[in-house]
C-alpha cells in the first residue's frame, strides 16, 4: 500500500520540492497551505501521481514549475496557481486528462508557458486575464484536439505565439507588442471539423511584428492590417491560405523580404496589397495559386527579381499590378497561367524584365491590356505567351526586335495560321518604335496583318 496523503501545512521553511520527489507515487492529496517559501516544484515531482486537485496559491514564492512536474497525472482535474509564478516548463501538465480549466487571472509575473505545456489534456478554459507579463506561449502549449476559450485581456507584453490557439472566439486587442505569430496561430491543424474561426480580433496596429508562420491565419475570416507592420519580415508558406475578409494590407511593409510558397492559395479577399514593400525580394511559388482576391498589388517592390513558376496561377484577380518593380528581370513559366478574370497587368517600370517563360499568360482569356513598354525583353516571350484572345492593347517597348520578340508569342508558326488575336490588338509605343519599325502602325487589321508577316517571315498557312 503507497503514500496516498502528504500534509506539508505550515512547513514555512521549506524552499521547494525537488525533482522526483513524489514520481509514480500514489499520491491521491498533498496539502501545501502555509508553505509561503516554496520557490520551486521541481522536474517530475509529482509525475504518474494519483492527485486529483493540487492548491498552490498558498505557495507565495513559488516561481517556476518544472518540466513534467505534474505530467501524466490522468486523476488531476483542479488546480490553482500563486500570483508570483514566473514559468510553467515544457510537458508540466502533459497527459492530465482530467483537466478542464486552467485559471491564471492576476498572474502578473507570469512570462512563459514552455512548449507541451498542456498538451495531451481537454482543457476548455484557458485564463490569463491580467497576465500582464506574459511573453511567450512555446510551441503545443495549447491542447490540439479541443477547441478551447483563450482569454488574453491584458495581456500586454505578449510577444511570442508559437502553438497553435485554435478555432473559438480570441481577443489579442491588447497585445500590440506581438513579435511573433508562429506556425498554425489561428488554425487547428489536426481537426478537420473545424472549418474557421469564430472570431479573431488583433490590435488595430502591431508596429513589432516581425514573423507570420506557416498556416497562421489558414481558414481565418477577419479583416487584418498590417501596413504600420513597419518590422515585418516574413510571410512564411500557406500563412493566409483559405483566409476570406475584405482586405489583407501590408503596404508600406518595407522590411517585408520574403512571402512563402502558397502563402495567400485560395485566399478570398477584395484587396491583397503589398505595395511598397521595398525590401521584398522572393514571393514564392504559387504564392497567390486560386486566390480570389479582386486585386493584388505588388506596385513599387523595387528589389523583386522573378515572379516564379505558378505564382499567379488559376487567380480570378482582375487586376494584377507589378509596376515600378525595377529589378523585375524574369517571370517564370505558367507564372499568370488561367488567371481567366485578369483583364489587366501592368509591368510598367519594370526597366530590367529581359525574359517571360512559357506559358505565361496562357488561358488568360479576358486579359484586354498588357504593359512591357518599358522593359528590356531581347530574349522574348516563350512559346503561346500571349494567345489571350481578348487582348486589345499591348504597350511594347521601344527598341526590342520584332521578331524575337512576338513570333512564338502570338503562335506564328509555319504550320499555324497568324493568331486571331491579331486582328484587333492596339500596339502602343513609342517613336522610337515607330522608326525603327516603319510597317506597324495603332490598329492591326488584314493588310497590316500581311504586313507582319512580311515583317516576321511567312508564317501563316
Amino acid at each position: 500500500m503507497g503514500l496516498a496523503h502528504v500534509g506539508l501545512s505550515g512547513c514555512a521553511a521549506l524552499r521547494g520540492i525537488g525533482a522526483y520527489a513524489f514520481e509514480d507515487c500514489p499520491l491521491e492529496v498533498v496539502l501545501l497551505s502555509g508553505c509561503s517559501s516554496v520557490g520551486s516544484i521541481g522536474t517530475r515531482a509529482f509525475s504518474g501521481s494519483a492527485l486529483t486537485a493540487i492548491d498552490l496559491a498558498a505557495c507565495t514564492a513559488l516561481t517556476g514549475i518544472d518540466d513534467d512536474a505534474f505530467a501524466d497525472c490522468e486523476a488531476l482535474a483542479h488546480l490553482s496557481f500563486p500570483l508570483s509564478l514566473v514559468y510553467i516548463g515544457k510537458d508540466a501538465f502533459a497527459g492530465c486528462e482530467a483537466l478542464r480549466s486552467v485559471n491564471l487571472n492576476g498572474c502578473k509575473a507570469l512570462r512563459r508557458i514552455r512548449s507541451g505545456a498542456f498538451t495531451n489534456t481537454k482543457v476548455e478554459l484557458f485564463n490569463f486575464k491580467g497576465c500582464t507579463e506574459l511573453r511567450c506561449i512555446n510551441e503545443d502549449a495549447i491542447p490540439h484536439h479541443v477547441d478551447p476559450t483563450i482569454d488574453f485581456a491584458e495581456c500586454v507584453g505578449l510577444m511570442h505565439i508559437h502553438c497553435s490557439l485554435g478555432a473559438g472566439d480570441l481577443n489579442l486587442e491588447a497585445s500590440r507588442k506581438l513579435v511573433t505569430i508562429g506556425d498554425h496561430a489561428f488554425f487547428h491543424p489536426l481537426n478537420t471539423d473545424i472549418t474557421e474561426t469564430d472570431k479573431l480580433t488583433l490590435p488595430p496596429e502591431l508596429p513589432a511584428l516581425e514573423l507570420i508562420g506557416k498556416g497562421a491565419f489558414r481558414d481565418c475570416s477577419s479583416s487584418c492590417d498590417f501596413s504600420k507592420s513597419h518590422q515585418l519580415l516574413s510571410i512564411v508558406s500557406s500563412a493566409f491560405s483559405h483566409y476570406s475578409s475584405n482586405l489583407i494590407s501590408f503596404a508600406g511593409c518595407t522590411a517585408l523580404e520574403w512571402v512563402g510558397e502558397y502563402a495567400f492559395h485560395r485566399c478570398s479577399v477584395s484587396v491583397i496589397d503589398l505595395s511598397r514593400c521595398a525590401s521584398l525580394s522572393s514571393v514564392g511559388e504559387g504564392a497567390f495559386l486560386d486566390c480570389t482576391a479582386h486585386s493584388i498589388d505588388l506596385s513599387n517592390c523595387t528589389l523583386l527579381v522573378q515572379v516564379d513558376p505558378r505564382t499567379f496561377e488559376h487567380c480570378s484577380a482582375g487586376l494584377i499590378n507589378l509596376s515600378h518593380c525595377a529589378a523585375l528581370g524574369l517571370i517564370c513559366e505558367r507564372a499568370f497561367c488561367n488567371c481567366t478574370a485578369v483583364h489587366t497587368i501592368d509591368l510598367s517600370g519594370c526597366t530590367a524584365l529581359e525574359s517571360i517563360g512559357l506559358n505565361v499568360f496562357e488561358g488568360c482569356a479576358a486579359l484586354a491590356s498588357l504593359d512591357i513598354s518599358d522593359s528590356t525583353l531581347f530574349e522574348g516571350f516563350q512559346k503561346n505567351s500571349l494567345c489571350c484572345p481578348a487582348l486589345e492593347t499591348l504597350r511594347l517597348p521601344a527598341d526590342a526586335p520584332m521578331r524575337e520578340l512576338l513570333a512564338d508569342a502570338f503562335g506564328l508558326k509555319r504550320t499555324n495560321p497568324v493568331h486571331e488575336t491579331l486582328a484587333k490588338v492596339t500596339f502602343v509605343h513609342t517613336s522610337a518604335f515607330k522608326e525603327a519599325n516603319p510597317c506597324w502602325f495603332e490598329t492591326v487589321n488584314w493588310g497590316l496583318k500581311r504586313a507582319m508577316e512580311v515583317q516576321l517571315g511567312e508564317f501563316s498557312n
